[in-house]
């Protein structure tokens, strides 16, 4: 599951990016969970809690807080640098302002189905295609991680914990589930752990 975040104080655009996104996800066959936010802060409290994004479309000019100033925030103090940020905006004149945010793509307002289903093809492409995702569920919701994340995979009873380079994610299963999860020969089983 592709988990999208839609950022614009303009509730119409978010509901027509939406409507795409869930069309091109028809499309391929591919699952999407969309979240729809009205403001750069909603957005960064509902991060600070969830922390689940793989792609935002962000708006550039909100208010109080602007696309910008959020996309710095990701990068600089939540240091993500996984989550891809598409910017879309009426004007097309903040190419050097976006740069130090590395997003993946800019879009010039109005929004359209052929300009949201280019640029979701170029991600799955470039991310989904290439990159391999561990599934893994917390309290009835689904989250995932790069594969390549993992450093190892411990068992302690009847929990599992994830280690990361980041963090250490704590999941109810068994090891011997989990390791049907994975793609074979990058880890090994050893007792109690799955090793890379």
């Amino acid at each position: 599951m592709i988990k999208v975040a839609i950022v614009d104080d303009d509730i119409n655009v978010c509901f027509k990016i939406e409507e795409y996104i869930l069309s091109y996800a028809a499309a391929i066959s591919e699952s999407f969970d969309v979240e729809t936010f009205q403001s750069g802060e909603k957005f960064l409290e509902y991060w600070d809690e969830q922390c689940q994004f793989d792609l935002i479309f962000l708006d550039i000019e909100l208010y109080n807080l602007n696309g910008i100033e959020v996309g710095s925030i990701l990068r600089k103090i939540k240091e993500n640098y996984k989550v891809q940020i598409i910017y879309i905006s009426a004007k097309n004149t903040y190419a050097m302002k976006l740069f130090q945010n590395r997003p993946f793509d800019f879009i010039v307002k109005p929004v359209n189905k052929e300009k949201i289903w280019s640029v979701l093809s170029d991600y799955v492409k470039e991310f989904i295609c290439t990159k391999i995702y561990y599934k893994y569920t917390i309290n009835r919701k689904e989250y995932s991680i790069l594969v390549d994340d993992i450093i190892y995979i411990q068992s302690n009873r009847k929990k599992l914990l994830i280690n990361t380079r980041k963090e250490t994610i704590e999941i109810y299963g068994k090891l011997d589930d989990e390791i049907k999860k994975l793609p074979e020969n990058l880890f090994f089983k050893d007792t109690q752990m799955l090793c890379r």
